[in-house]
């Protein structure tokens, strides 16, 4: 007799989460709006809309993402830097941060409990990573090379010309820049070096801390 009661409960169940899926886009918040679900019962559901469910990206248009601890961050081609909580889908912010050149592709650079840094050839925007509010922002001249790292401290970035620039996280201020370098083709940090490879086929060692 439990077993059946336990298959019936499981059938309504299933019979739900069908019509709630095909019906809406933002699964969790509307389960919780539509059906009065008892305890267990509803949990159960709502777990099986957290692994097969999907949200409505509206008009982002995603063209790069990078999934963190608890949350997906999403970057559109309209410029939009968007996150969104991993276990519903809801969003995490009340705004999108945006772009101001929207018209290049960009890459989410590093990732914190405190801070978003992500670039595209001609912007560097540090974003909080708490409410969404962009808190510095670097317009360059000279298109930025997408061979960009961090290390914690400082995010480094390169020219078209091959100059590495070491950019404190902080507030955005310059510490330090190179000479030129043939084409920069990658970077890579620790907390007291920066190595940078060329197209060229060379790899030279920056201090992180000062110019050499």
């Amino acid at each position: 007799v439990h077993d059946l009661r336990l298959l019936l409960v499981l059938a309504e169940v299933a019979r739900r989460v069908e019509e709630l899926l095909r019906d809406d886009r933002r699964p969790q918040a509307r389960l919780r709006e539509r059906y009065a679900l008892p305890g267990l019962v509803r949990a159960a559901a709502l777990e099986v809309l957290a692994h097969g469910g999907d949200v409505e990206l509206d008009d982002l248009q995603p063209t790069s993402m990078i999934a963190v601890d608890g949350a997906v961050l999403v970057v559109g081609a309209n410029g939009d830097v968007c996150r969104y909580d991993a276990d519903d889908g809801q969003a995490g912010w009340s705004s999108c941060a945006q772009l101001e050149h929207d018209d290049v592709p960009a890459t989410i650079t590093q990732v914190s409990d405190s801070q978003v840094i992500i670039c595209n050839p001609n912007e560097m925007v540090s974003i909080d990573y708490a409410s969404g509010t962009p808190t510095w922002r670097i317009v360059s001249e000279e298109p930025l090379r997408q061979a960009i790292t961090t290390n914690g401290t400082a995010a480094f970035m390169a020219t078209a010309d091959g100059t590495v620039a070491a950019i404190a996280l902080d507030d955005g201020t310059t510490q330090w820049q190179s000479g030129p370098f043939d084409s920069v083709s990658a970077m890579a940090a620790t907390d007291d070096a920066v190595f940078v490879t060329t197209a060229g086929g060379r790899m030279a060692r920056l201090e992180a801390g000062a110019e050499t």
